[in-house]
């Protein structure tokens, strides 16, 4: 019984026991958020914590300061709010409310359609003819009917064209959380609160519940970094920017990151005694960083401009245009060749259109469409936001710059541009312009910041095809990420990972030196940023001459050795012919014929590699597809970036022989 009792009492400990968490609030007043607020979520969303209000304060003026057992604190949360930003979105849009007495468009083809007559058809069999309530309409400006039957429409109801001004408002939260463990110093999780929401009610509901408690074991041997930026004045662009960037830094998994802007709040010199019995230990660690990154927005500004823009709307029943020509709307032609010579003839079941012939046109062109549009012209007011910006990684035991990068980014951002050709106009919403230019900010820092530290760890074990590495989650290894093999100082081969687990990973072999290369337990395995690629550029000529050309695209796949076991290749060919047109003038035509093909290694020796497949060829004039079988003979070497080859097909009872030139890239 007494053991029974021990047992329950012991299982009762477990699950009440709770680890305690000091709350470091702050909140810019304009906000309207009450702190109250805050802390209500936070007990709701960790109820297996235990939390402790520390200190509140508003726009960084300390108006609530509270220590109640200051040594019972296992971690410090520091929540920043640092603005709800407010923007309005104005929309004309154009609505087109069915309305059968007053209404007078119609949907056809997709598009809303004036109409000049509301009188109603039906149809026979034969004719159509007037009726009160007919199924039918005439529409007399569908121009690209093929005939005047193709004219009489089914009638789904009459619309009334409104022009409505909307207004909708988006609301964006920018903030931040960090916890921080206080007998390490450092940060064990972190994130940005940023939040949209058309809804403010729910905005900071929203926002909070992107807090996740993703405990982080610190290692000595990562990298100890703090993140610091100067204040030049852009205060709303530089919180936003430092938030995505530590964040970045914290999800990678490689670093200890020790955040030196927002820290300053858990650990001014005065507080240390008060937070932890460590007090040495705190101190000793905070000043303990070894690297130093130093970020800088160096400019940041919007210029407005306008711009003359045209705009093409999908418009199949009287459009005028198509791929940038004017059209001779409403008449289709069919092409007629006589032996060289090729004329165009109107035709209800013709397939071609003409354009309008230019100035600087010797004569129209004909050309096969099959979507035709409506042009608009129209001034847009534009933003282009700017931004330039400078960071370095410093080696604080050494005093050595480890890189340093100043760039400038820049986004246009609408401040009205057309949606339709009824007369619909929106505008873009500026923070979406400026978290993309964040994003692709601190995408490239992380990039770049992480090539100075790669995660560097040795091989455990090997399973056939299979490598699994002594780093994991632990050390911030992700999936797909590519790691370089090396035995007593030479790389034997790359692994690519497939599954990062807590303390190890397993891979995949992509590539050896050779046969004889094979990654065994104590090798040294070192993240590498740079693995070749499976991509070759060709350009072909046939052997018919310059009369015959096509350029050439070819994805490659390669073994573990970097041998090329297939192929997928696109040409694009050009057949030059002369023709004789309908004014007795010669022109040269050209022929466009798009070729997919696949070929599979047969044999390779050290000069050549023996491909055979098959593809299929399509014939744009002609309109007609075929299927034919390959040969490849190609000088490709895998440690050489040029080859010559040679390809044999048949198509069209012909032998088809082809010689070109590739190059990798």
């Amino acid at each position: 019984m007494k053991k029974i009792i021990l047992l329950m009492f012991l299982i009762f400990s477990i699950l009440t026991y709770s680890k305690t968490i000091a709350e470091f609030i702050e909140i810019n007043r304009e906000t309207n958020i009450n702190f109250d607020e805050i802390s209500k979520i936070l007990e709701n969303k960790f109820g297996n914590f235990t939390f402790v209000k520390r200190q509140i304060s508003y726009n960084s003026k300390l108006t609530f300061n509270i220590f109640k057992n200051p040594n019972i604190a296992d971690y410090g949360i520091y929540i920043k709010i640092n603005n709800i930003k407010k923007e309005e979105k104005i929309t004309k849009n154009v609505l087109f409310i069915r309305n059968d007495n007053s209404g007078t468009y119609v949907y056809f083809k997709n598009i809303y359609v004036p109409i000049t007559s509301k009188k109603r058809y039906d149809y026979d069999g034969k004719n159509y003819f007037l009726s009160k309530n007919g199924k039918y309409i005439y529409l007399d400006n569908y121009l690209w009917a093929k005939n005047e039957e193709d004219k009489f429409i089914e009638f789904s109801g009459y619309y009334k064209k409104e022009l409505k001004t909307i207004k909708t408002y988006k609301y964006s939260l920018n903030g931040i959380y960090e916890l921080v463990d206080f007998k390490t110093s450092f940060v064990v999780s972190s994130g940005s609160l940023n939040t949209s929401s058309s809804n403010k009610e729910t905005l900071i509901k929203s926002s909070l519940n992107k807090i996740n408690f993703n405990f982080k074991k610190f290692y000595n041997e990562k990298p100890k970094i703090a993140l610091y930026i100067s204040k030049n004045g852009y205060e709303s662009i530089e919180n936003k920017l430092y938030d995505y960037i530590r964040t970045n830094f914290e999800n990678d998994g490689r670093y200890a990151v020790l955040d030196r802007n927002n820290l300053d709040k858990l650990f001014e010199e005065k507080k240390l005694d008060m937070i932890t019995k460590n007090t040495n230990k705190v101190a000793s660690n905070f000043k303990n960083v070894e690297y130093i990154i130093l970020l800088q927005v160096n400019m940041y500004k919007k210029e407005k401009y306008s711009t003359y823009n045209e705009y093409n709307f999908l418009n199949n029943v009287y459009g005028e245009y198509s791929n940038n020509y004017k059209l001779d709307v409403g008449t289709y032609y069919n092409e007629v060749k006589n032996k060289d010579k090729i004329t165009y003839t109107p035709s209800a079941t013709g397939i071609y259109v003409k354009t309008i012939k230019t100035p600087w046109d010797r004569k129209p062109k004909y050309l096969n469409i099959k979507n035709f549009y409506t042009k608009i012209g129209n001034v847009d007011l534009k933003e282009d936001i700017i931004l330039n910006y400078t960071y370095r990684i410093i080696d604080l035991k050494t005093a050595t710059l480890l890189g340093e990068k100043t760039n400038s980014i820049n986004k246009d951002l609408y401040l009205s541009k057309p949606t339709n050709f009824y007369g619909g106009i929106e505008s873009d919403i500026e923070s979406t312009a400026i978290n993309s230019i964040v994003y692709n900010i601190s995408k490239d820092m992380s990039y770049n910041i992480m090539t100075i530290f790669p995660i560097r760890t040795t091989v455990n074990k090997v399973i056939n095809n299979e490598v699994f590495i002594n780093s994991g989650l632990n050390y911030g290894v992700l999936p797909f990420s590519i790691y370089r093999i090396i035995d007593k100082y030479k790389t034997i081969g790359q692994v690519r990972v497939v599954l990062p687990m807590l303390k190890e990973s397993k891979t995949k072999i992509i590539s050896l030196k050779d046969k004889n290369s094979i990654p065994k337990s104590g090798d040294l395995a070192y993240e590498d940023f740079y693995f070749i690629k499976p991509l070759g550029f060709s350009i072909g000529i046939n052997s018919c001459g310059l009369e015959n050309f096509g350029f050439e695209f070819k994805y490659r796949f390669f073994n573990i050795y970097n041998e090329t076991k297939s192929f997928i290749s696109f040409i694009n060919s050009y057949n030059i012919q002369n023709i004789t047109d309908e004014f007795n003038e010669i022109y040269k035509k050209y022929e466009t014929n798009f070729n997919l093909s696949l070929g599979f290694n047969l044999f390779s020796t050290n000069y050549l590699n023996v491909f055979a497949g098959g593809g299929i060829i399509y014939f744009l004039d002609k309109s007609s597809l075929n299927i034919y079988p390959m040969l490849e003979i190609n000088s490709l070497k895998k440690d050489k970036n040029f080859s010559i080859y040679f390809r044999v097909s048949y198509t069209n009872n012909t032998i088809e022989e082809l010689v070109g030139f590739e190059t990798d890239f």
